[in-house]
């Protein structure tokens, strides 16, 4: 466009730091109309993924971030998505949650709270459905002798074979597990291979009947090595957004979660499993979800079906039971932010705000029940990273914390020590 390309990130950056003079706004709308929209949304990520960098460190007492002018930048990047909304449960899940709400606090998703004050408000407009790309697909791969093999953007081609499967990584990015024949007769010595993804990691993985999981950070994927030529059984630690497309009617893809097990023949969702919850939630096609040890299964089938295992007292033996339980219309969008490029939150409850975060940035929470639930988050945070853009986030909602290392409180006798506002970690 003949327009210099530092010079035009430089307004953009004054832009949403509110620092631009009236002759250069003038300036920059000229140049916006000159580019195709996503060449100049994809200035925008630029700019705001390198934002961190330009913030002050350690306490921001003098710095008071246009928050608003951020979330507008966000809402031109992704202005030709619709507005999303949480709906209301149908009577019938209604009328199942009254009857359990003594268990509410056992639907709260880590990244996804279903409290119904904020299921009722105007969710924030996602920033841009760009995921963040194949190629910044990244993990650790244990395939046996003890060590893990590291897997980043350097990785190309073959990266090893243990028994029949045959790990590589593509130019795009992807890491493939395919099938292949055996490279000696010797019998693999592990039955399962390990994938594992750290802070800041995602990694898209296609399984080798096709099926495709983006796994989040701090995640598990288990992959036995003996397997179906069309079936993929798996088991997940953590959380993912699963792609499942499938022609025929077997049942393609078995996904072992902690209290149960997902099937599906052709379908697209989330899902979370960890020690204490298992939770799924569908963008399309049909998918089960089974409690352990139960035949009967719950079944998901239409786009934003939520289904979760939890533990629900029972009337006839006193004592807490696995359950299925089912909400509808639940904004799967919303739910698969990590995926982007920028994700963005609107009123998002600050304890599910900061679940999100703590498995991105690797931080740690030291009590739970310190967080206080009447303090939303609105923030635009870049997947490069927006420690410094967190911080700010919450001072700007009054919200003290205690932060050293890697570890954050809320809690009263924590702060009590250094009464800070939220402040950007050590360097």
């Amino acid at each position: 466009m003949g327009q210099n390309t530092l010079y035009i990130k430089e307004l953009i950056k004054k832009d949403l730091l509110d620092r631009l003079t009236a002759d250069e706004r003038i300036i920059l709308d000229a140049i916006r109309r000159q580019y195709d929209q996503e060449e100049y949304d994809d200035m925008e990520v630029e700019v705001l993924s390198a934002l961190e960098e330009s913030l002050p460190l350690g306490p921001l007492d003098d710095w008071h971030p246009d928050m608003d002018k951020i979330i507008k930048r966000g809402r031109a990047i992704e202005r030709r998505t619709r507005n999303t909304r949480w709906t209301k449960y149908t009577a019938a899940a209604v009328a199942l949650l009254v009857l359990t709400a003594t268990a509410l606090n056992w639907l709260e998703w880590t990244a996804l709270d279903l409290d119904f004050e904020w299921r009722n408000r105007n969710l924030l407009q996602q920033a841009s459905k760009k995921d963040i790309p194949f190629g910044e697909s990244s993990c650790l791969l244990y395939a046996g002798d003890s060590t893990w093999i590291e897997i980043n953007r350097e990785s190309k081609g073959k990266i090893t074979q243990v028994g029949n499967l045959l790990i590589s990584r593509a130019e795009d990015g992807v890491l493939h597990i395919s099938q292949a024949v055996a490279e000696a007769q010797e019998a693999p010595k592990i039955a399962q291979i390990y994938l594992y993804t750290k802070p800041r990691q995602q990694c898209v993985v296609q399984l080798h009947n096709g099926a495709r999981l983006r796994i989040n950070a701090q995640t598990y994927l288990e992959y036995p090595i003996m397997q179906s030529a069309d079936t993929a059984s798996i088991r997940v630690t953590g959380e993912a957004y699963v792609e499942v497309y499938n022609k025929s009617n077997k049942e393609m893809l078995h996904i072992g979660i902690n209290k149960g097990k997902i099937l599906t023949k052709q379908a697209s969702f989330y899902i979370r499993s960890n020690a204490d919850e298992s939770k799924i939630m569908l963008r399309n096609g049909i998918a089960t979800l089974y409690a352990e040890n139960k035949n009967k299964g719950l079944r998901l089938s239409q786009r934003g079906d939520f289904g979760a295992i939890t533990k629900l007292l029972s009337a006839q033996e006193s004592t807490s039971v696995d359950t299925l339980l089912l909400a509808r219309n639940q904004d799967i969008e919303q739910a698969k932010q990590w995926t982007h490029k920028v994700r963005k939150y609107d009123d998002m409850p600050l304890t599910a705000f900061m679940h999100e975060m703590s498995r991105w940035e690797g931080f740690t929470i030291k009590n739970w029940d310190c967080i206080p639930k009447d303090k939303p988050i609105t923030i635009a945070i870049p997947y490069t990273g927006g420690m410094d853009l967190i911080w700010a986030a919450i001072r700007e909602r009054g919200v003290p914390l205690y932060q050293k290392n890697t570890l954050i409180s809320f809690c009263a006798e924590d702060i009590d020590q250094d009464t800070k506002l939220a402040i950007a970690p050590d360097n």
